[in-house]
C-alpha cells in the first residue's frame, strides 16, 4: 500500500508543479571561413604585354636600376634651328630626370619640348605635333617625368623663334631610372561570410617556394573587381585602383626570409572594406624598391600549396529550451527557440530523435524566434535540436543549438488509483463503525447509571 501511495503521489505533484524553463547560456558564434582565390595572376613590367593566368606560380619583384643615358655637355644651337638628343628603348614608367640651362646667347632662352618618336618626326616635318612637356623660352630646366609607354623619346633644343643669336646650352647628366616590378593579384569570392557578420580578423596566407633575398612586400588592396585572369598583364592592370588606406601609408606586410613556408599579411581592414562588394582584389609589391635583382616566388592557386584567405567572423547562434525535462505522456511540451544576436529573418527548425541519430521535423517558423507546443508521441528519452538558416545569393547559413533530452514516462494506470480509493473508503468505513460503537457503548453506560 505503501508503495502505491508514494506513485500516486508523485504523480499528483508532477501535475500539479509548474512549466520549468532550462535556460541555455548562448551568444553570437564565432566561425572561419578558409577562401581559395577566385582568380590570380601576376604582371610583369618587362612583358607589359603578357598574360600569366593559369600558371602555378606567381612572382614578386620590386627593383629599380638607375644608368645614365645622356652624357653632360655644352652644346650650341644656331638661329631658326635646333638639337635633338635621344632616349632609345625607353621602357614604360622608366623615370627621367636631368637639368639645363642657357649660358649664352641673346636673352639667354630657349624652347623646350620632350615627345616620342611619332611627334618628333611630325616636328621635323613641319606638321602639327603633340609632346609630354614643353617649357616656353626658359633659360633653366629641371627634367622630371616618367615614360608612358616603350617608344624612343627624344629632348628637343627649340630655337626657331630667333632669327639672329644662337644660344649656349649646358646641359647636365640625364639620368634614367629603370623599375622592374613583378605583381600577383588575388581575388577572393566573399559572398559565403554573411552580411551582418562581424569580421574579427582576417589574413592572407601565401606560400614562398623561393626567395632570393629578405625583403618586406606589401599587401594592398585594389577596389576593382572585374579583371580577369586570363587577360590580366601589366598594360591593363588596374594599378590606379590601389587602396592607400593610411597617411603616412603603413599597408600590412611580411618579411620573407627563407623559402619552403607559408607567409601571412593581416588584412582585416581591407576585408571589412571589400566585404559590401562581395569580393576582395589584393596585390603583393615591393616598396620601396630594392636595389637588387631578386625575386620572390610564389604558389598560385594551381599549385601544390594554394593561397588562402582565413576570415574569423561572429554571427547569429541559436539555443532551444524546453518547458520540462520530465513529463507524462499525454501533456504537452512547450519548446522555445531564439537567437542572439536576435534576428528577424531566416527560418528555424524543430526536430526530435528518438536514438539521437535519425532527425524527425517536428515544425519550421519563419523568423529568429518561436515558442511551440508539442505531445511527444511516445514515452522513454526524447532528443530535440532547432537550427536557424538564413540564404542570400547562391550562400546559406545555418547555426544549430545544443541537443536537449526529455524523459516521457507512461500515465499512471486508473487500476491502481481505484484500489487505492477503496482501500481509503473501507479504511474510513471502519473507522466509522468503530467511532459509532464507542458512541453507543457511551450512551449505554449513562443509561445504565
Amino acid at each position: 500500500m505503501e508503495r502505491r501511495s508514494m506513485k500516486i503521489a508523485l504523480l499528483i505533484l508532477v501535475m500539479a508543479t509548474p512549466y520549468l524553463i532550462i535556460p541555455s547560456v548562448y551568444g553570437a558564434e564565432t566561425r572561419t571561413a578558409t577562401l581559395n582565390p577566385l582568380a590570380d595572376s601576376y604582371v610583369d613590367s618587362e612583358s607589359p604585354n603578357s598574360n600569366f593566368g593559369g600558371s602555378s606560380t606567381l612572382s614578386v619583384l620590386g627593383y629599380n636600376s638607375t644608368s645614365k643615358c645622356i652624357e653632360a655637355g655644352t652644346f650650341t644651337v644656331y638661329p631658326l634651328s635646333y638639337e635633338s638628343y635621344g632616349l632609345y628603348g625607353a621602357k614604360k614608367d622608366e623615370w627621367i630626370k636631368g637639368s639645363f640651362q642657357v649660358t649664352a646667347g641673346g636673352n639667354l632662352d630657349i624652347e623646350f619640348y620632350f615627345m616620342d618618336k611619332a611627334n618628333f618626326d611630325k616636328y621635323k616635318g613641319g606638321q602639327p605635333f603633340d609632346y609630354i612637356i614643353y617649357a616656353k623660352r626658359v633659360t633653366t630646366y629641371e627634367l622630371a617625368t616618367t615614360i608612358p609607354k616603350e617608344d624612343t623619346y627624344y629632348l628637343v633644343f627649340d630655337n626657331t623663334f630667333s632669327i639672329i643669336t644662337s644660344k649656349t646650352i649646358s646641359l647636365s647628366d640625364v639620368w634614367s631610372t629603370k623599375i622592374y616590378t613583378e605583381i600577383p593579384f588575388f581575388m577572393f569570392d566573399l559572398s559565403s561570410i554573411p552580411l551582418g557578420a562581424t569580421i574579427n580578423a582576417a589574413t592572407l596566407r601565401v606560400y614562398a617556394y623561393y626567395v632570393g633575398e629578405t625583403q618586406k612586400v606589401n599587401a594592398v588592396r585594389c577596389t576593382n573587381i572585374t579583371w580577369k585572369e586570363t587577360e590580366l598583364n601589366y598594360n591593363n592592370a588596374p594599378f590606379k585602383d590601389l587602396v592607400w588606406l593610411q597617411t603616412p601609408w603603413q599597408p600590412p606586410s611580411a618579411t620573407l626570409s627563407e623559402a619552403y613556408k607559408y607567409y601571412n599579411w593581416t588584412i582585416t581592414d581591407e576585408v571589412k572594406a571589400a566585404r559590401q562588394t562581395g569580393k576582395l582584389t589584393m596585390i603583393l609589391m615591393v616598396l620601396p624598391y630594392v636595389t637588387t635583382y631578386h625575386s620572390v616566388g610564389l604558389y598560385s592557386k594551381e599549385g601544390s600549396d594554394k593561397p588562402v584567405l582565413e576570415i574569423s567572423y561572429t554571427y547569429a547562434s541559436v539555443s532551444l529550451s524546453l518547458s520540462s525535462t520530465s513529463i507524462t505522456q499525454g501533456e504537452t511540451l512547450t519548446l522555445s527557440a531564439s537567437t542572439d544576436p536576435q534576428q528577424t529573418a531566416g527560418t528555424l527548425k524543430l526536430q526530435y530523435s528518438l536514438d539521437g541519430n535519425t532527425w524527425l521535423d517536428i515544425t519550421s517558423i519563419s523568423g529568429g524566434s518561436a515558442s511551440y507546443p508539442w505531445n511527444p508521441p511516445k514515452t522513454g528519452t526524447i532528443y530535440f535540436k532547432a537550427s536557424w538558416t538564413i540564404t542570400w545569393e547562391d550562400e546559406s547559413y545555418t547555426a544549430t543549438s545544443n541537443t536537449k533530452t526529455l524523459h516521457v514516462s507512461s500515465p499512471q494506470p486508473l487500476g491502481d488509483l481505484f484500489t487505492i480509493i477503496l482501500i481509503v473508503a473501507v479504511v474510513c468505513a471502519i473507522a466509522a463503525i468503530v467511532t459509532v460503537a464507542a458512541y453507543k457503548t457511551k450512551a449505554k453506560r449513562k443509561t445504565e447509571t
